[in-house]
């Protein structure tokens, strides 16, 4: 299987995506528009064999037997902080009611970040990313040109000075994209859904819609910008998966328990001296 070179780490090829061929937001629209987020377009430390809760599916739901999460319309929540930027030619404002998001975005925020909503007095339209994040546009810009930004970062445009209160959230997933890890998203933009499956199947992965990764088997979970994560059932040592996750800018959280150490093994009675410590000899 064709792999994207990884360094050489403990079984990590298993974790190597088939194929290169991904889309990619370009820098120049990121540092214009902010946000959406393909894995590696945030900056997040990774914190290795972090122990946590699990990471919940929209509104704290599990899936169920059959590993299915049916689509529900979420109502708007409090807006945790926003950051806006202002100036003649850009125009815009991000609100976030995801604090993990939000987070985030308070050491990415090119503008001036506080709390609260974004104004909507004014404003040409609004578009609701793939994470939940929303983007209000204000003139000088037309419609027009938040509206094909919006498109460009496959969300949900709303024109005008008005965003509804409620908007579906999906859960899909992709088994197949890395031998021993599925990749889990909670899309909150139908314009999404589309490219993340053509994305999945370009690296060979089969995409299913509704459907949350398997976790009969899960060891870690590598919690990735935005709303996306893998689901790691190997490699078998821990600091592989640790690699390979920080590897994705990713926050590793292990799920299954450190294996005991061997009772065949016998103990070390006579272990090599510390640093500084010199061995006698008689």
């Amino acid at each position: 299987m064709p792999s994207l070179a990884p360094p050489k780490v403990d079984n990590a090829n298993r974790l190597t995506p088939a194929c290169s061929r991904v889309a990619r937001p370009s820098l120049s629209l990121l540092r214009r528009f902010g946000s959406f987020v393909f894995a590696g377009a945030l900056l997040v430390a990774c914190k290795a064999e972090e122990k946590d809760k699990p990471i919940p599916l929209p509104s704290g739901r599990a899936p169920n037997s059959s590993g299915v999460v049916s689509a529900i319309a979420v109502s708007a929540g409090p807006v945790l902080g926003r950051c806006e930027m202002r100036s003649e030619v850009e125009n815009y404002c991000l609100e976030f009611q995801d604090a993990e998001i939000e987070a985030e975005w308070k050491s990415l925020c090119g503008g001036v970040f506080g709390e609260g909503r974004c104004s909507m007095e004014g404003a040409v339209g609004a578009c609701r990313l793939p994470d939940g994040t929303v983007r209000v546009g204000y003139p000088p810009r037309p419609s027009s040109y938040f509206e094909r930004a919006c498109r460009e970062s496959q969300g949900q445009w709303h024109a005008g000075s008005t965003l509804s209160t409620t908007h579906t959230v999906v859960v899909a997933s992709c088994s197949g994209k890395y031998e021993e890890a599925c990749e889990e998203e909670e899309i909150h933009s139908t314009s999404r859904l589309a490219p993340a499956e053509d994305e999945c199947k370009s690296f060979g992965g089969s995409f299913q819609k509704g459907r949350a990764c398997p976790r009969e088997t899960l060891l870690s979970e590598c919690d990735l910008p935005g709303k996306k994560r893998l689901l790691m059932t190997g490699p078998a040592n821990p600091e592989a998966r640790g690699r390979f996750c920080t590897q994705k800018k990713g926050k590793l959280i292990n799920r299954a328990p450190e294996p005991a150490p061997s009772a065949s093994v016998a103990p070390d009675l006579d272990p090599p001296p510390e640093k500084g410590e010199v061995e006698v000899h008689h």
